[in-house]
């Protein structure tokens, strides 16, 4: 099946029908779920619900927050009363004993079938386009069996050139203070359920679900990103050094 995009054609339709098998202790179920506006507004979903829920959010009260520094942290929202929910099909959440990881299979034209020992995307009348969505889809679920067995980690390491910074990690949030000197401390945020280690110049990011923590990982390496100076001088900054399955 590795060749078999190049020879489902765009404009042509064929039936397009791929089989994940469950390993054991494993149990899977494909459900619907009711989001609040704030959660909406996170997701990469289309463009009328993220419309909708931006709308939604206009009556929310926002005490001490701002959207340009930390976009991702809305803990300071407090939601009015009768606020409007959306509700959203395509979830598949994967459980063991311990651990439950959740990913949104939100695919237009693509049917998911869940059954006791497997998985099947199935797209009656797809093409190349489709085919590439239900692989990048296989991906993401092969993700989720491997986080119920262990974690992804991420590594990165503070590199001091100028000033030595100091790292203080808070409950969802990363303090960068003295970056370059500056009065002013630079933040990244920590996702849900991803867990943060410093020693020293050293971080270590794990967490069960692959994307929050590969996204956290990202964004202390963002939040040291150095504007309007000679990177061959001033190279301080976070940078990732080691992800799952490969070094850099």
């Amino acid at each position: 099946m590795e060749d078999a995009c190049w020879h489902i054609s765009i404009k042509m339709k064929h039936l397009i029908s791929e089989k994940i098998l469950i390993p054991e202790g494993i149990s899977c179920q494909f459900h619907s779920k009711i989001l609040k506006p704030q959660d909406l507004h996170l997701r990469n979903l289309p463009t009328s619900i993220r419309k909708k829920a931006n709308s939604n959010l206009d009556g929310f009260k926002t005490e001490g927050f701002d959207s340009a520094q930390n976009s991702a942290n809305f803990d300071m929202l407090k939601e009015p009363e009768n606020t409007p929910r959306t509700s959203v099909q395509g979830f598949l959440t994967c459980s063991n004993n311990k651990v439950s990881l959740e990913e949104e299979l939100n695919l237009p034209n693509i049917e998911v079938k869940v059954s006791s020992d497997s998985v099947i995307l199935e797209c009656k009348k797809g093409n190349k386009n489709d085919y590439k969505k239900i692989k990048s889809a296989i991906a993401n679920i092969n993700n989720l069996f491997s986080g119920l067995n262990e974690k992804f980690v991420y590594k990165l390491e503070a590199c001091n050139v100028h000033f030595p910074m100091t790292l203080k990690t808070e409950s969802k949030k990363l303090t960068i203070n003295n970056f370059l000197g500056e009065k002013t401390s630079r933040v990244a945020v920590i996702l849900p359920n991803v867990d943060v280690e410093v020693k020293g110049t050293q971080i270590t990011v794990s967490s069960n679900d692959r994307d929050a923590a590969g996204q956290t990982a990202a964004n202390m390496e963002k939040a040291t990103k150095v504007k309007a100076r000679d990177r061959r001088i001033y190279q301080d900054g976070i940078f990732i050094t080691s992800k799952p399955g490969r070094k850099i």
